[in-house]
């Protein structure tokens, strides 16, 4: 059994870098915004369906498709910025884009805390 759950989880982090490859290919070549636009709606659909699965393959799947909709956004992103901001400047816009996805975490873990402190009361990190 463990043997066909490695293979699996190879196949599906396999298919997910495939397609990472091909969206950033063909984002950094021709559709920057657009895909940026429909790599987001991946993301925030992929997240919603992860939120609302039942079973550990329905999250793995989704959560997979969340990848290959972060994937989308970064290379067309960059390409963006290299085409909006001068030369000199890109560096401070390449970080502070870099330093969303820290800072995200960071903030989700601070509003989960909250949230856990509040609906279970004292005793939330004890169980």
């Amino acid at each position: 059994m463990r043997s066909s759950a490695c293979s699996q989880a190879r196949c599906w982090y396999s298919s997910a870098l495939s397609q990472a490859y091909l969206l950033a290919t063909l984002s950094i070549n021709t559709f920057g915004a657009r895909l940026i636009a429909l790599g987001f709606l991946v993301w925030r659909l992929d997240t919603a369906v992860t939120a609302a699965a039942r079973r550990f393959f329905h999250v793995a799947s989704a959560r997979v498709a969340v990848y290959v909709g972060k994937v989308t956004l970064t290379p067309s992103a960059m390409s963006l910025m290299s085409e909006l901001f001068p030369a000199r400047r890109r560096d401070l816009f390449s970080g502070l884009y870099d330093l969303g996805s820290p800072m995200s975490a960071g903030a989700s873990l601070v509003v989960a805390g909250t949230l856990a402190q509040s609906q279970i009361g004292g005793d939330a990190f004890y169980y």
